[in-house]
């Protein structure tokens, strides 16, 4: 089940975006609606098929799959900063006032705080960089 959803990531690193979320999707599928064969294998499948989302542009699903995310548990928690990371840009695309985004960057930002993630903090801080940076505070 792992080598399939690392397959279907790493088809969507090469460009084969439909092909690669599907297999995705469908692991993300079978590890919600049964007994996962590892611990935490829903979250890790959780936050590879949003980062699939990202890679694609597909904000919408991105966004659904964000909200369903932060209250699955599963193993999700541990990935919640970069959830939250993920749907702060999802919410960007999508046209959300900047106020939204960057609350939810915050957000991000406190949980990477809380849990001593610091990559996800440095990721964090560069996404709210970034926005500060390309837009002057503005909404992408």
């Amino acid at each position: 089940m792992a080598t399939e959803l690392f397959a279907g990531h790493l088809s969507v690193l090469d460009g084969r975006t439909d092909q690669g979320l599907e297999r995705m999707r469908a692991v993300h599928a079978q590890l919600l609606g049964r007994q996962a064969p590892a611990p935490g294998m829903p979250g890790v499948a959780t936050r590879l098929l949003l980062e699939g989302y990202a890679l694609a542009g597909r904000p919408e699903a991105g966004l659904a799959l964000a909200d369903q995310a932060l209250g699955l548990g599963r193993g999700a928690e541990l990935w919640e900063a970069e959830i939250r990371r993920l749907r702060a840009t999802f919410l960007a695309v999508g046209g959300a006032a900047a106020t939204v985004v960057e609350a939810e960057l915050e957000r991000a930002l406190t949980v990477a705080q809380r849990q001593g993630a610091r990559t996800f903090e440095q990721r964090i801080a560069e996404t709210l960089t970034e926005r500060s940076a390309g837009q002057g505070g503005a909404s992408r």
